[in-house]
């Protein structure tokens, strides 16, 4: 590792000491270089890519896609990795971005290192934020690709639409939305914060021209998001406690409802256990010197064990379904309004507790009805003389 940063950071060195533009060549794939004034730049590009050609005269040509180690990407400058650059925002967390000649500069010095790793995170979290805009139904209604335009309905406002024609690189130099993506995503799980994001945006940039709209969105992304909240907190807290704690009250119930429900279903089983075991017992004991009748009283209990076993899967089945509800309603009302989930936790707390006890008393059934079957046969195999177990309980003493 420290042997491929040590050649990428000397062929950096080695590129800042020329004019690049002067002694190169690229289209689009492959780069020749004039290395007459520099030939240790040939040594340098021999580490970093696999196959260059050299050519007469300290010439020596490359393809850029062909470095020497896969997380390693060249571009020529900043244009063309917008050109080419496939990547999306995850996928370049594992990658290392290098420019040969960057066009940038920032206030007359020339580009970093960082500075260009800088334009790839802004550029590739642009490009993301964009997809999320256009695919996000809530905010943008219709979209045309040969406009490059999303459009937003507002209420203010009426049809908006927004231009997102790809701004001139320099732009991406000049942002800072590195963890935007992240952030704007998990806010666009709460759909009501979608409504008020919208209409700040309208609000912001309506008198922007229609085709930068989108790059004055993101330019203005932090102070959208932040006006956003505000609006979106304001409405949960005046507005929609109550309906919220309203419409959970009656979740609630059914939730117990059904918990109910399933409790009634497994005390029916917990009494029928003992009283099938009892009467299978005791007709058993009184045909004990009729092994077909025996057979049969079998072959009934074990029929009665397999209903038994589907009415207990149905009952678990119920639960975890339950279970899983109410997972889905506790995170819908944690992202969606958590400063005042702590109003609800108690209740989903004395939820997931009778889900569990429910959940522990299935599993116990489960393991009854097996036991209870298996000592059954047991004894069923021993009073046909199939198997003597005698020898089993000769710790229990007999009459005398």
């Amino acid at each position: 590792m420290s042997n491929k940063n040590d050649i990428i950071e000397e062929l950096i060195d080695e590129l800042n000491k020329v004019n690049f533009d002067g002694i190169s060549q690229y289209n689009g794939r492959e780069c020749t270089l004039d290395a007459s004034t520099n030939t240790p730049l040939i040594t340098y590009i021999k580490a970093a890519f696999n196959n260059p050609e050299e050519l007469p005269g300290n010439k020596i040509s490359f393809l850029l896609t062909d470095s020497k180690w896969q997380e390693v990407l060249y571009y020529y400058d900043e244009t063309d990795f917008i050109n080419r650059c496939k990547l999306d925002i995850e996928e370049y967390q594992d990658k290392y971005i290098v420019f040969l000649n960057p066009l940038g500069t920032l206030n007359t010095r020339q580009v970093t290192l960082a500075d260009t790793e800088k334009f790839a995170i802004n550029f590739l979290t642009y490009k993301s934020l964009r997809e999320l805009f256009k695919e996000t139904k809530e905010l943008s209604q219709f979209k045309n690709e040969t406009s490059k335009t999303f459009t937003i309905v507002s209420k203010e406002y009426g049809v908006f639409h927004v231009g997102y024609t790809l701004p001139e690189y320099l732009y991406f130099y000049n942002i800072n939305i590195s963890d935007k993506f992240e952030r704007l995503k998990k806010e666009f799980e709460k759909k009501e914060f979608i409504q008020f994001f919208k209409e700040i945006i309208v609000t912001s940039v309506h008198s922007a021209d229609e085709k930068n709209r989108f790059n004055v969105i993101i330019s203005q992304l932090d102070s959208i998001i932040d006006l956003a909240l505000k609006d979106y907190e304001a409405y949960v807290s005046n507005f929609a406690i109550d309906k919220i704690k309203s419409d959970f009250k009656k979740e609630r119930e059914s939730y117990f409802e059904s918990i109910d429900r399933s409790i009634s279903s497994i005390g029916k089983q917990v009494v029928a256990f003992p009283l099938t075991f009892a009467a299978s017992v005791f007709a058993s004991y009184k045909v004990q010197d009729k092994p077909g009748v025996l057979l049969l009283i079998l072959l009934a209990y074990l029929l009665y064990t397999i209903v038994a076993y589907l009415i207990l899967t149905m009952t678990a089945y119920n639960v975890r379904c339950l279970r899983k509800d109410v997972k889905l309603e506790e995170k819908a009302i944690k992202n969606s309004y958590g400063k005042i989930y702590a109003d609800f936790k108690t209740d989903f707390d004395k939820i997931k507790n009778k889900i569990c006890l429910l959940r522990i008393v299935v599993g116990v059934l489960y393991g009854v009805l097996t036991i209870l079957f298996v000592l059954f046969t047991l004894y069923a195999a021993h009073s046909m003389h199939w198997l003597d177990l005698s020898s089993w309980v000769t710790w229990v003493p007999e009459k005398t």
